[in-house]
């Protein structure tokens, strides 16, 4: 099976058409909501937050001398231990590597806490191997803070105050 060599989540992918090299732009490793969005309504489970986001997955052949084939998913398993699952994807390809996004216009909320997004392969579609899984926190704002910033633990930028003589 072709070998994960990572996987990121990013607000969004830049993909330079001469060259193919990416840039991924706004990684994301949480968000801050201003307020719980109303409970889902009966029978529903859960709400949609939008948000745009994609999870970008570079992956390469294991035998470089022969093409390959495999089948590609992603999940995301909620804070309340519900998953929610991205149909699978075969994958055919001849060169020797190969990059795959999975766009999230809308995430399901279920409460603040730590999401994972999961990224498996498998040859044969019947037997998955976890090949990534990266954590993904939201979190409710400080009402008392009246900015609160989008990365965990970030430290807050100081302004130097010129001196002009």
């Amino acid at each position: 099976m072709a070998k994960h060599v990572w996987s990121v989540l990013c607000e969004r992918m830049l993909e330079d058409p001469s060259s193919k090299t990416v840039s991924l732009i706004d990684v994301l490793e949480a968000i801050v909501i201003g307020a719980p969005p109303p409970p889902a309504g009966a029978g529903q489970g859960f709400i949609a937050i939008p948000i745009r986001m994609q999870l970008v997955s570079f992956w390469t052949r294991s035998d470089e001398s022969a093409a390959e084939e495999f089948n590609l998913r992603a999940s995301l398993k909620l804070p309340d231990g519900k998953s929610v699952s991205i149909p699978a994807v075969k994958i055919e390809f001849s060169k020797s590597n190969y990059r795959q996004q999975f766009a999230f216009p809308t995430i399901p909320y279920t409460g603040p806490g730590r999401y994972w997004f999961r990224i498996e392969g498998s040859k044969d579609g019947e037997r998955w191997e976890v090949a990534a899984e990266i954590p993904f926190e939201v979190r409710l704002a400080d009402p008392s803070s009246p900015s609160e910033a989008t990365a965990p633990d970030k430290p807050a930028r100081k302004r130097r105050k010129k001196k002009y003589a």
